[in-house]
């Protein structure tokens, strides 16, 4: 009893803003997951409950929109309206059947971003922002400077695979807590659907490729991704008795990974506390 005193006094000594390294106080009781990295934040107590290989730098797929949003929310007005051209259509992979000529607002775009992880609608929000992408990426890798994400680089606004497009668990996880002040973006990632409007009054359904939504573990965000060199990426929120984001990175399965890790902090005690951000 006293030792696990001891340790939940050490833990509720480590903010997220002055801890730069995590230290590692306890491996024990590791929950199997596939996952090439992995971290699990509780956000009541500001610990990290779980990690693995958290600060290698991976290929993070469409969580790089997690970014592209955080600009948007911080330098533009939702209700900004934004042009959709030939050339956005013309980007491959995800898409969330956007008419060209016709403009939608900023915060349509961003849900469309979200939940169908559209990587024209991405690529029109940071073209709109900045005039061009390469502009647009260079206020990302300044605003990552901004934020502290020492092990993270952007070449691209959608999360195309690049050796200059990479970040790691760790730096999700401040990016991640960074994001979720903007109501907006927790609101949209919570919808299982919506329906869009353009100027033409053409209507279009999105889906949440968050197939564990609402779950009974209580899922309710934030970001999947994939690609076939990142593998399948996903950022996870909670909400309940225990407030956690869940990251896992190049994962086999990672709904089932997710789901693995939430169970695992459900009956975490704190002397099983690995560190604080």
């Amino acid at each position: 009893m006293i030792s696990n005193f001891i340790l939940l006094l050490i833990s509720t000594l480590f903010s997220f803003q002055n801890v730069a390294n995590p230290i590692a106080l306890n491996l024990n009781a590791s929950p199997n997951i596939s996952a090439v990295s992995a971290i699990t934040y509780d956000m009541n107590s500001e610990t990290i409950s779980f990690q693995k290989n958290i600060n290698q730098k991976l290929p993070i797929a469409s969580l790089t929109k997690l970014m592209t949003l955080y600009i948007i929310m911080s330098e533009n007005q939702l209700d900004q309206e934004v042009l959709i051209t030939n050339e956005h259509l013309e980007v491959p992979g995800s898409s969330a059947n956007l008419k060209a000529g016709s403009t939608y607002s900023v915060k349509e775009l961003i849900a469309a971003s979200l939940l169908n992880s559209s990587n024209q609608a991405a690529l029109a929000l940071a073209e709109h922002n900045a005039q061009s992408e390469a502009e647009f990426v260079k206020k990302m890798n300044t605003y990552a400077k901004k934020l502290g994400l020492e092990n993270t680089s952007f070449q691209n606004p959608i999360g195309f695979d690049s050796e200059s497009n990479y970040s790691t668990a760790y730096d999700l996880t401040k990016l991640t807590l960074a994001i979720k002040k903007f109501d907006t973006i927790i609101d949209l990632a919570n919808k299982s659907s919506l329906e869009i409007t353009n100027n033409r009054n053409q209507i279009t359904k999105l889906t949440n490729t968050n197939h564990e939504l609402q779950n009974a573990l209580g899922l309710n965000g934030l970001k999947t991704g994939t690609t076939p060199i990142a593998g399948q990426c996903f950022i996870g929120l909670t909400k309940g008795p225990k407030n956690l984001i869940t990251i896992v990175l190049n994962s086999k399965d990672r709904f089932l990974d997710t789901n693995t890790l939430i169970e695992y902090n459900s009956n975490f005690i704190y002397n099983d506390i690995i560190s604080s951000l």
